[in-house]
């Protein structure tokens, strides 16, 4: 028998009738070193000629392997030369020790090779083999990638994905040739001639089984092959568009030259033979791939002819992947604001193996930054410095192989956004006088966000025009108080750059004709805070600056309080609103009133609560000559008292009459109210020098009721709270 190499990488056990066994006895001998011998049972017939040694099995007759334990994550190679005498067979048979678990892994039914391992769904060629012929045959299980993969004479034949439980039985062995009626395709036992095991724990290349079927052939197939040899693999895996050249194959041994061809042609795969027994394989740059998601895989082979014919059939597999394919987390145009760093996010798929990233720039390229953060992914940095303008780059994608792609992007750097009033930032009007101002919101990108810090009650703003027409409108009612205001507006646009603007809005008083003063004509009473003549800033007296008369500053809870804010004002109940514990209370002139005004200038620190919450209030002992009050007086038989709650003016004619309310009244701001009363014009309520229509009441009422004596005068609190 002659001594046969094959690959010993891996190798678990190796079975070379001839060299293991040589007809007499029952063991073969392993010749891996690994002492897994076999054992042929009952007289199986031996042949010596046949493949230069080789056992005949038949169901009855067989041969036994025993490769050890073999697990779940066990991967496997088993390759056998078999000379197969029917189309349809048992190849080979799996048990556990006792044979209380078998199943068939390897088949032949009508010419074709089935293939499993433990319970899995087999796999199949199409290809079929001749009987009466040597073939070296054998399959892959590989758990890892989650395929079974059979070969035929030193190249894939047919590769299927794993599907099902497998249950490795743990001490594992392989009947050659026994039957089993847990079967794939065929219940017939084997009938065929065994001449070599090959049985490895690791999935083999394309190379290496080539190689042990090249090393091994020569014995059974009866010539001398020309020696066909790569110094490459028998894959090969490239890019659409891509051209490329392999320096692959020589032919060595056979006999004189040797002439190298593809088995079968493929458009844009050529051999170059132009140097004597070695070929190169170029691979056109027109050779696509299935579409542009699949791959195509192209199976030929290299085949060595010498001159007295004999061949060596080398398989190859091209595999040809679908060209880089470029995606952008910001597809197509980047925007981004000067002055702020701007990012975009590139991802490579399809093409060969890992890709990288590169980028060239149509001007300023020092602001532009490719860098590669993980696989497949580009990651572009443009600085803030970047000018506004548009630019242009350009995002290659390199592939293993060389293969590239290209991604133009658009960088659109837009101006800092900027907000202005125009013509400035300051708008005047009078009061009483409505008014509006343009404030022009420009650059930046995208959509601008606009915030402002304005809480005065009447100045508003309408930014619906921000993104359409480039600007907002700043809008001061006839309602706000004269004063000056100031506050700022943001603009934000998409990458969050901000502009921010200082504005002022002055409301000036309405003017004047003559010298500025209080009406004195009927002046009974007039106390001022911001008068030092009035109020000196301490104490407890506050007198009027007419009729000679004064109030006294007490209360439950502390007293009234001064400061020179608004230029002199005094503090009644800050704290509490609810229950009026602070105030002034002052005997004046008794005189019984037909008509009257009462005028206030009065700001909240908080909403009152309760019925009456008197500003001022005058009666004779129990009966009120008028009240100018916020609040409702819920058990007035008046409607106009009790319907809303605000601020009104009333007295008591025998029962409570009032005004109707104002509402509206808003926290922390100053309001100019004025309540009158008289007979012809009933009740009528003036807030900021405006006529309240909607609160006053012309319909005929009594006069207030009074007494003769003890007039008093209340500020900050009901006459009988």
């Amino acid at each position: 028998a002659e001594t046969t190499t094959v690959i010993k990488s891996g190798l678990h056990l190796q079975y070379e009738i001839g060299q293991s066994y040589s007809g007499s006895g029952t063991t073969v001998l392993d010749l891996s070193g690994n002492n897994r011998n076999g054992t042929v049972v009952a007289n199986t017939p031996y042949s010596a000629s046949l493949g230069g040694g080789s056992v005949a099995v038949n169901g009855t007759n067989y041969l036994t392997t025993r490769p050890g334990v073999i697990n779940n994550a066990d991967t496997l190679s088993r390759f056998y030369w078999i000379y197969p005498r029917a189309e349809t067979q048992i190849l080979s048979t799996v048990c556990d020790a006792t044979c209380g678990y078998t199943e068939s892994e390897l088949e032949l039914f009508q010419s074709r090779l089935y293939a499993r391992v433990w319970n899995l769904t087999p796999v199949s060629t199409q290809e079929t083999l001749t009987l009466n012929t040597w073939h070296y045959v054998g399959y892959i299980y590989d758990p890892v990638a989650g395929t079974t993969s059979i070969y035929i004479n030193g190249r894939l034949s047919a590769s299927g994905a794993n599907s099902g439980t497998r249950a490795a039985p743990g001490e594992q062995y392989e009947h050659m040739g026994k039957t089993t009626p847990t079967r794939m395709q065929s219940g017939e036992p084997g009938n065929y001639s065994l001449g070599s095991v090959h049985y490895y724990k690791r999935a083999l290349t394309d190379a290496e089984i080539f190689s042990n079927y090249a090393a091994t052939a020569p014995r059974f197939i009866g010539t001398a092959f020309p020696g066909l040899s790569t110094s490459g693999s028998a894959t090969i895996t490239t890019t659409q568009g891509l051209a490329s050249s392999h320096s692959l194959f020589t032919a060595t041994e056979g006999t004189g030259g040797k002439a190298i061809t593809l088995s079968s042609a493929t458009a844009g795969v050529t051999l170059d033979t132009s140097t004597a027994n070695s070929a190169i394989l170029n691979i056109s740059n027109t050779v696509a791939a299935t579409n542009s998601t699949t791959q195509r895989v192209i199976s030929t082979s290299v085949v060595a002819t010498d001159s007295v014919s004999a061949t060596t059939t080398y398989p190859l597999t091209l595999r040809i992947n679908p060209p880089i394919s470029i995606t952008a987390s910001t597809p197509v145009t980047l925007n981004m604001t000067a002055g702020r760093i701007a990012y975009d996010t590139f991802t490579a798929t399809f093409g060969t193996g890992n890709k990288t990233f590169t980028g060239v720039s149509s001007a300023f390229p020092s602001a532009f930054t490719v860098s590669n953060p993980s696989t497949n992914v580009g990651l572009l940095t443009v600085a803030a410095s970047l000018p506004a303008g548009t630019y242009t780059e350009t995002i290659t994608a390199t592939d293993s192989v060389g293969a590239i792609t290209n991604y133009v992007l658009a960088v659109v750097v837009n101006a800092a956004p900027t907000i202005a009033g125009s013509p400035s930032n300051t708008l005047s009007t009078t009061i009483g006088r409505a008014t509006s101002l343009r404030v022009n919101v420009v650059g930046g990108t995208g959509n601008r966000a606009i915030s402002w810090n304005s809480t005065t009650p009447g100045i508003t703003i309408d930014t619906t025009t921000v993104n359409t027409q480039n600007y907002l409108t700043l809008i001061i009612a006839s309602s706000v108080l004269a004063n000056t205001y100031s506050f700022s507006i943001t603009a934000t646009d998409s990458v969050s750059v901000q502009a921010t603007g200082s504005f002022s809005v002055v409301v000036n008083k309405s003017p004047r004709i003559a010298e500025s003063g209080i009406v004195s004509s009927g002046l009974e009473l007039n106390f001022d805070a911001g008068n030092p003549a009035s109020y000196s800033g301490t104490g407890t007296t506050w007198n009027s600056t007419v009729g000679g008369k004064s109030v006294t500053l007490t209360g439950t809870s502390g007293t009234p309080t001064y400061s020179s804010n608004a230029g002199g004002l005094i503090e009644f109940n800050p704290v509490s609103v609810g229950t009026q514990k602070q105030y002034a209370v002052g005997s004046i002139a008794n005189t019984t009133l037909t008509s009257y005004s009462v005028e206030v200038w009065a700001r909240f620190s908080a909403i009152p609560t309760g019925e009456i919450n008197s500003l001022v209030s005058d009666k004779y002992q129990s009966k009120i000559n008028y009240s100018l009050f916020y609040g409702a007086i819920a058990g007035g038989t008046d409607a106009n008292c009790r319907t809303t709650v605000g601020i009104r003016i009333s007295h008591f004619d025998g029962t409570w009459r009032c005004s109707k309310a104002i509402t509206g009244i808003a926290i922390n701001t100053w309001y100019h109210i004025v309540g009158t009363y008289d007979s012809a014009a009933g009740f009528r309520v003036y807030l900021n020098g405006v006529l309240q229509t909607s609160a006053s009441v012309t319909e005929t009422v009594g006069n207030a009721q009074s007494d003769s004596s003890n007039r008093e005068i209340y500020i900050g609190k009901r006459h009988d709270g």
